[in-house]
């Protein structure tokens, strides 16, 4: 979907998925958490696609940043994470169901009790060191 997604399609607050965006073909709108909103913000105005190369190029750099890293990469990695962490921070599989585009059965088949409370926690917080002070706009008030 990064591969589809476009910059209008994220907003301070959510990041909408359109259905012809949508690898499951369904609209959906993903919240913005406060650590995704550190990682966006210096992208704040950005015009045009997310990822402007093709699919394969994507697949290529995660490639290339594992390997750096030291760091194994599972395909849709990150996308299994956050429905594990997610899951565990709200405990509602139809809520995380809806954000991913998927059902609920699935949701609370392959993602329930996967990861601790505590962990969600810690997933959710990590965000680039010389932004961590920076409160998005919407969240001051809060």
């Amino acid at each position: 979907e990064i591969v589809r997604l476009e910059w209008s399609d994220i907003r301070e607050e959510a990041i909408h998925v359109t259905a012809k965006k949508a690898k499951t073909a369904s609209r959906r709108i993903v919240p913005v958490s406060n650590n995704l909103a550190k990682h966006l913000y210096p992208y704040t105005g950005n015009e045009g696609k997310v990822w402007p190369l093709s699919h394969s190029r994507l697949s290529t750099q995660q490639g290339r940043i594992s390997k750096l890293s030291a760091t194994p990469w599972k395909h849709n990695a990150l996308r299994h994470s956050y429905a594990s962490y997610r899951l565990a921070t709200v405990k509602n599989d139809a809520q995380v169901a809806y954000e991913l585009g998927n059902s609920a059965a699935v949701i609370h088949r392959h993602y329930k009790e996967l990861v601790s409370e505590a962990a969600a926690k810690e997933w959710f917080s990590i965000a680039p060191k010389e932004l961590e002070n920076i409160i998005p706009i919407a969240r001051q008030n809060a």
